[in-house]
């Protein structure tokens, strides 16, 4: 959010501050053998706990994006990537169709594309946005009710066209298909 501020304001104490949240975050909640976040730490005990959300990687690959476009330093480039790459080989799971998905929840999933978008604005990899391209299309044609709402499993594997559905999983995919228009460059 400060990030955000900066780009918005331009002042100089946004990204002082940017980068102190940034370096606790990847201090105490990167998992350096994976490369991807964890989910909190405990001010209570001290514990991290280690499960994993894609909505954790994604919010700090989109903090490296921008902390690299405004200070320059390469060093936040590099951690996107690594990031992206460590996110890639641990959510994104390849169908026996051969479609890819990422087994959590949507609109978590939109927070990783959201990361995966500002890492391709810069370094123009279609690798990590074609992975989640690949299930929401999947899922867009396999994967929804006769009412043409989405299932909160993407891979159709499980039957829910009689589930309610969560108003959260349907509003995602309005964004995640905007933020794929807008690569493709049909709005702008």
């Amino acid at each position: 959010m400060v990030l955000k501020l900066y780009q918005s304001t331009k002042e100089e104490k946004y990204p002082k501050e940017g980068k102190l949240f940034y370096d606790w975050m990847m201090t105490h909640l990167e998992d350096s053998t994976l490369h991807i976040i964890w989910n909190s730490l405990s001010t209570v005990n001290g514990k991290t706990d280690k499960v994993f959300y894609t909505y954790n990687t994604g919010t700090m690959i989109q903090s490296s994006v921008r902390l690299y476009n405004i200070t320059g330093e390469k060093k936040y480039l590099n951690n996107a990537k690594c990031l992206a790459e460590g996110s890639y080989r641990y959510f994104v799971k390849k169908s026996e169709s051969g479609f890819s998905y990422i087994d959590d929840l949507p609109w978590f999933n939109i927070v990783l594309f959201r990361g995966y978008q500002e890492l391709f604005e810069v370094d123009r990899n279609p690798k990590y946005i074609n992975a989640i391209i690949s299930g929401a299309d999947w899922a867009w044609e396999n994967a929804r009710d006769k009412c043409g709402l989405i299932y909160k499993d993407w891979t159709g594997r499980k039957d829910e066209k009689k589930q309610p559905k969560w108003l959260l999983d349907e509003s995602c995919m309005a964004e995640l298909y905007a933020r794929i228009a807008i690569i493709k460059g049909e709005i702008k």
